[in-house]
């Protein structure tokens, strides 16, 4: 199980990681044809996205003591589940349900291990 939340963790901040840092650098390489007035809220979310990504490394040094640990993988939960609500709006409204996809599965996988409290190595 540690081994399975690590790999989430991983996987979560080259995620996150990775697309914040191209929506903080170049959004219409994310969003082609993004209008001015929505290029403020791709910013934003490239800065949040990066700082929930550099969140697995400030986890790490204290990543064995149970409150820090809840802490953390309650903050993923609750990031990743309203994103994955927004996604469900976003793609009603005609864009695409990858967004809500993706934010639901780092949600439920990050919910199970909040749950389970599992101890990292």
């Amino acid at each position: 199980m540690a081994r399975a939340l690590l790999a989430i963790l991983v996987l979560h901040a080259a995620v996150e990681g990775s697309v914040g840092l191209v929506l903080l650098a170049h959004p219409a390489a994310v969003v082609p044809g993004v209008a001015p007035d929505a290029l403020p809220y791709l910013l934003y979310y490239g800065a949040a996205a990066v700082t929930f990504a550099l969140a697995v490394a400030w986890l790490w040094p204290v990543r064995r003591q149970a409150a820090a640990l809840g802490l953390a993988l309650g903050l993923f939960a609750t990031f990743h589940s309203l994103l994955a609500l927004a996604g469900v709006r976003v793609a009603l409204v005609g864009g695409g349900w990858h967004i809500a996809a993706n934010h639901g599965l780092f949600a439920a996988a990050f919910w199970f291990f909040w749950r389970r409290r599992v101890p990292l190595p």
